[in-house]
């Protein structure tokens, strides 16, 4: 039983040795390619690649166009192989692109590294003999954040128009035309003239009013806050710091450690107008209410808009 057994395992060995030598030498293009505990790692020139033993780097997939390029956007560049080109870039985080232009002879070539702003661009077509490869194991396209309103009655916006709107019925639908307009960020609706002004800026904020009719003014201004609230302020409440912005700008605040701010237009003349071309964005470290209500009530602080972040 012994003398059976003991030659079982010599070859059983042996077989595994010589597997193992295999895979390592194994040509790849891919980790797949290779066994469990091994993974594809281009030769030093970056011209071909062969199975090794190793854990595996992050799995991230790029997709590959030839004869095409990325313009511009670039880390660095080096001059290596294709394989060695992909694959120094899907290890490096700071990489989602590449570009490789092939030498006239030979299978290296000038590989530039990227860090592409916009993953949904396409690349651009080339007649040279390359390629352009961009990481698309994550979303180019992340669901762009919900637009809420936050509109100050007996108010109109200060900043710069787009266009004005006429014969419009509701503030919803002043604000969704702003909503369909590019660069568009408030607007200064009117009931009474069915007017909608939108605006490419929010710089500030004033009152209007008449004795004669209900104008049904409305400042409205657009954001992607968890909540904003008109006429409420939680005054001297948290104060981080203040300074002289638009509502837009007061985005500011959430990179100077605070959770929530109050954007006023004050100080005032005697007739209520605002004195500064633009508000004051207070930046605040307050207590988030849990869960944030849906509204909250005004306060009267002379149309001061408060958002949390």
């Amino acid at each position: 039983m012994v003398k059976f057994f003991a030659p079982i395992v010599a070859v059983s060995t042996v077989v595994a040795t010589t597997n193992l030598r295999q895979q390592q030498f194994k040509p790849c293009t891919m980790d797949n390619d290779c066994n469990n505990d091994f993974f594809c790692l281009p030769t030093t020139d970056g011209t071909f690649a062969m199975c090794q033993p190793g854990a595996r780097p992050a799995q991230r997939s790029f997709t590959c166009t030839d004869r095409a390029d990325f313009n511009g956007d670039d880390l660095s560049s080096a001059h290596i192989g294709y394989q060695g080109c992909l694959f120094n870039c899907r290890v490096n985080p700071n990489c989602n692109a590449i570009s490789w232009i092939q030498d006239s002879n030979g299978q290296q070539g000038t590989c530039y590294y990227k860090k592409l702003n916009d993953l949904s661009r396409q690349p651009t077509q080339d007649n040279r003999n390359m390629k352009a490869c961009k990481d698309s194991s994550s979303s180019p396209n992340p669901a762009p954040k919900k637009v809420k309103w936050v509109g100050d009655a007996g108010y109109q916006v200060k900043g710069n128009d787009i266009t004005t709107k006429n014969n419009v019925a509701s503030l919803e639908d002043c604000q969704s035309a702003c909503e369909a307009t590019q660069s568009c960020v408030a607007a200064s609706y009117s009931k009474y003239s069915q007017t909608c002004i939108l605006k490419q800026t929010a710089e500030n904020y004033y009152p209007v009013w008449s004795k004669a009719v209900d104008l049904g003014a409305v400042a409205a201004f657009s954001h992607t806050y968890s909540a904003c609230y008109s006429n409420y302020d939680m005054a001297n409440q948290g104060d981080v710091t203040n300074f002289l912005g638009s509502f837009q700008d007061c985005k500011k605040c959430f990179d100077k450690s605070a959770n929530a701010f109050a954007w006023y237009m004050g100080p005032t003349t005697g007739m209520a107008q605002p004195v500064n071309a633009q508000g004051t964005c207070y930046c605040k470290k307050v207590t988030v209410p849990s869960p944030i209500p849906a509204t909250m009530t005004q306060n009267g602080s002379g149309g001061t808009v408060f958002c949390f972040a």
